[in-house]
């Protein structure tokens, strides 16, 4: 994502957690399982239920420390008076109560699910997919992850791509740990959902590793596919990698499932990872997405995986991020690079009706994986 995709999604953030603080979807893959899914009309979660806090997750890599920010949703029936998360010029945000305290019914344990962004995104690309996870009787952990989130984003740092799934890991001990949050969670229940870089380090996690040989080919071949072309442009040289870390196994057995959003380096993955996949996966694919596109990349990764099922849904590759305002468009219109329109472009489809039909079907799957 270039500088004014990564700005642009700053000014969305006027407000950061903890500082003030149409077509039919179908789920396929292969065809055998090819079933439709429910449509579902999505119910607004009463403000008073919906709450987050900001937690600092402190750990320390093989490259140095690495402090990142976690955003926390969570069920509370108390609370101060509502702020708006995430809400800004270009993007749409949400109403919650900051620091609340946790409400869950007597004895209750809910499970966990972990929201990893995509390159140049931030902790509250997908809340409005946390928001619909809580009204459904989930915690949401979202990360920001240094080097590749909103003002803290090179494809020097982007590149170094192990340390993503490390993220996840680490943000998943200090959830566990935290004396508000952690008494809530069932360890055994936890989930991971990612989009675009996001969704390459949900897939990492959740045991795919990478092969810098088909990496390599794959950019040879698409070097204008956005998730080659972001590195490309910058001069890099996948030879420069550490093979060792980017091709090692960074799966948390913890995660027992896996959502993969239009997943980027869909076509990088060792094959004997993908054949060996040891947990249920639901891949969303967007049908109109301009920078991975579809066929070549979420549908293919599908049909590698021994299971895996994928939602195709209508849409465009940023069709998961918040609603875009009214004025968005006209915002991105006056940038001279073309590619910051996409933002705001869903493939002719309403983001709201795509935000309902992923939501409806994440939360089915999870459902039906014990998650």
């Amino acid at each position: 994502m270039n500088r004014m995709k990564r700005s642009l999604l700053g000014l969305a953030l006027s407000v950061t957690v903890g500082a003030a603080v149409a077509g039919a979807v179908l789920i396929t893959a292969p065809a055998e399982r090819r079933v439709q899914a429910a449509e579902s009309q999505s119910v607004p979660l009463p403000e008073t239920l919906l709450a987050a806090r900001r937690i600092m997750v402190e750990w320390r890599t093989e490259d140095g420390p690495r402090p990142f920010p976690v955003a926390l949703w969570y069920p509370a029936d108390r609370g101060p008076a509502t702020q708006m998360v995430g809400d800004g010029p270009l993007l749409t945000g949400v109403a919650v109560r900051l620091d609340a305290p946790p409400q869950a019914p007597l004895g209750a344990r809910l499970p966990l699910v972990l929201l990893s962004h995509g390159s140049g995104g931030n902790m509250t690309n997908q809340a409005w997919l946390a928001r619909d996870l809580v009204e459904a009787g989930y915690v949401v952990a979202s990360l920001t992850h240094p080097g590749s989130t909103t003002g803290d984003s090179s494809p020097q740092k982007a590149l170094a791509l192990w340390q993503r799934p490390g993220d996840l890991s680490a943000a998943l001990d200090a959830v566990l740990k935290d004396p508000q949050i952690g008494p809530l969670v069932d360890p055994s229940r936890i989930a991971a959902v990612g989009h675009s870089l996001g969704g390459y380090t949900v897939l990492a996690a959740g045991g795919a590793r990478l092969d810098r040989e088909a990496y390599r080919d794959l950019c040879r071949r698409n070097p204008k596919q956005g998730d080659c072309a972001y590195f490309l442009s910058a001069g890099l040289s996948f030879d420069s990698l550490d093979r060792a870390k980017l091709e090692g196994s960074y799966r948390d057995p913890r995660i027992k499932a896996v959502v993969a959003m239009s997943p980027a380096f869909a076509q990088a993955f060792a094959a004997d990872s993908l054949a060996a996949w040891p947990v249920p996966l639901l891949v969303v694919g967007l049908t109109g997405d301009e920078l991975l596109p579809h066929a070549a990349n979420a549908a293919a990764l599908a049909a590698r995986i021994p299971g895996a099922k994928l939602l195709e849904q209508p849409g465009g590759h940023f069709s998961v991020l918040p609603d875009c305002k009214p004025g968005g468009k006209a915002l991105l219109a006056q940038e001279p690079d073309p590619s910051d329109r996409f933002l705001c472009d869903d493939a002719g489809q309403s983001r709201a009706q795509v935000h309902q039909q992923v939501s409806a079907a994440v939360r089915v799957f999870l459902k039906d994986t014990g998650v």
